[in-house]
């Protein structure tokens, strides 16, 4: 990606984890719950909302991370997997300790499944389009 399409990521990056952060506090101090159980159903529930929200958190991290040249592709996605799950897993322990929360090790589980399928797909899209792009020069 060139730079002017790589600095809309980023942006949108931390616009998308304010979000995250924001329905989890909401719905930790029980705000806007009726709103919150309507995304989940709009999502097909509690675990397809996970697994959606991160692979979209995911998907935005690794073209966020473009804004570094170096590690390669490979090794920044894989970087990126590993701090946002760090972060879920912050989220899921802060759960634990919550009254109105309740900790589930497979929301975690299908946020990293999220986050994994994420990163394959943007090494996949980043493939094709550098093949596309080859093949037209």
């Amino acid at each position: 990606m060139n730079r002017v399409s790589t600095g809309i990521f980023l942006p949108a990056f931390f616009l998308y984890v304010l979000f995250l952060i924001t329905i989890s506090m909401f719905k930790t101090m029980d705000i806007l719950m009726p709103q919150i159980k309507a995304m989940q159903h709009w999502f097909g529930g509690d675990k397809n909302m996970h697994l959606s929200l991160a692979f979209i958190l995911g998907l935005l991290g690794c073209f966020a991370s473009e804004v570094f040249h170096r590690p390669g592709k490979c090794l920044r996605a894989s970087l990126v997997v590993m701090v946002l799950a760090m972060g879920l897993s912050v989220d899921e322990l802060f759960q634990y300790n919550a009254p109105h929360r309740a900790f589930d090790l497979r929301d975690l589980g299908y946020g990293v499944l999220g986050l994994s399928l994420a990163a394959v797909f943007y090494l996949f899209i980043s493939f094709v389009f550098r093949r596309r792009i080859g093949a037209t020069r």
